[in-house]
């Protein structure tokens, strides 16, 4: 005790302190340094931890920018890209790919359309500049209780408090009243900023010197196997996985017994569409190097099920291409699946035999490319 008080009366603990500060301080510059000298070494993450993503964090662009540098994928979609699929859903099977070039990440989840990513874009657009996305476009959003703003959707991939300093760029493109204001009034603009600069520092320390020692994730230590996609299933497992869903509804069996009727589109509503055309511009405008997949709807449960929906279903799938054919991007056409039995496990859903449909037409995309 008398030791302490004689450290405190002479001063002694006023160095020890600066000394802790400056320690705290360096490790962030040095760890800044490695990261740079270190850019495309480190094999980025399949799955991402969404938190991230949802506050817009400097780990999230170190994210992107990762993926950039080692040449990597970035696999953006809904439910019918992050449902598992006993691991065989169309990313998981081009990673496992030795002769698929690109490590693909993915962010997924329901009701994760590209409006969630618009306050990430503004915010920094410069880490989303030449990167490649891959976006995959379900047509089942265009249908009644889907096709307009989600606010439970919304708020669980977006933090609110960003999107008043976003404000002006929003408006500059004309995306902010439908895309992003409904929120945004709710939060004052200092609460974000304290918290973001805050955060921004802590991740140096819970993420990135983390990383620095346990350094698992160095490329090419990935997910690539040694098999070509062609040659993942035989026939007769491929056989196996359309046997699983039944021809007549193209579903399964035990979702058949919960007796869903297939959805109706929502024609008073052209949300998804400006939602689509507003995704297009960002991408244009923040040169973000997008493809996108439109996938099938399963019309051949709509036609068992629902006949009176299908030309709506069917018209809705011609206004999504003329969309994508107009953007003067690269997309994908899935809609074929939409009428090939064994391709859905529900009515929205693609199944194991859709995803590595799916897939064998990601890959001839991008060789051809």
């Amino acid at each position: 005790m008398t030791e302490i008080r004689k450290i405190i009366r002479e001063g002694y603990w006023i160095p020890a302190l600066a000394a802790g500060v400056m320690v705290l301080l360096v490790i962030p510059l040095l760890l800044i340094a490695y990261n740079h000298q270190n850019k495309g070494r480190f094999a980025p993450e399949v799955h991402f931890n969404g938190s991230y993503v949802k506050s817009s964090s400097r780990v999230f662009y170190d994210f992107l920018d990762n993926i950039k540098a080692s040449n990597g994928l970035l696999v953006l979609g809904t439910s019918e890209t992050n449902i598992t699929l006993n691991g065989n859903n169309y990313w998981a099977l081009l990673n496992r790919d030795s002769t698929f070039s690109r490590n693909i990440s993915v962010l997924a989840g329901a009701g994760r359309c590209s409006y969630v990513y618009f306050p990430a874009i503004l915010n920094n657009p410069e880490h989303f500049e030449e990167l490649e996305v891959l976006y995959y476009v379900n047509p089942t959003y265009w249908r009644k209780g889907l096709n307009h703003y989600r606010k439970d959707y919304y708020t669980r991939y977006v933090d609110p408090t960003l999107l008043p300093l976003l404000k002006p760029e929003g408006e500059k493109l004309g995306i902010y009243e439908q895309f992003m204001a409904q929120e945004a009034s709710r939060f004052p603009n200092y609460h974000n900023i304290i918290d973001h600069h805050i955060d921004d520092f802590k991740s140096y320390y819970y993420h990135d010197l983390d990383r620095f020692f346990n350094d698992r994730k160095i490329i090419p230590g990935a997910t690539k196997g040694s098999n070509r996609l062609e040659s993942f299933y035989s026939e007769e497992q491929l056989l196996a996985l359309r046997n699983k869903i039944n021809p007549q509804f193209n579903a399964t069996d035990d979702f058949m017994d919960q007796g869903h009727d297939f959805p109706v589109i929502d024609s008073t509503s052209d949300f998804q569409d400006n939602m689509l055309l507003a995704f297009i511009k960002i991408c244009k405008q923040y040169n973000i190097r997008c493809t996108f997949y439109l996938g099938p709807f399963n019309e051949i449960y709509c036609r068992e099920n629902n006949p009176a929906a299908l030309a709506k279903h069917q018209a809705t799938m011609v206004k999504i291409k003329t969309i994508l054919e107009n953007s003067g991007l690269p997309y994908i056409d899935g809609s074929g699946l939409s009428n090939v039995p064994g391709t859905f496990k529900d009515m929205q859903h693609i199944s194991e035999y859709g995803a590595y449909l799916t897939a064998l037409q990601i890959k001839e995309h991008y060789e051809k490319r």
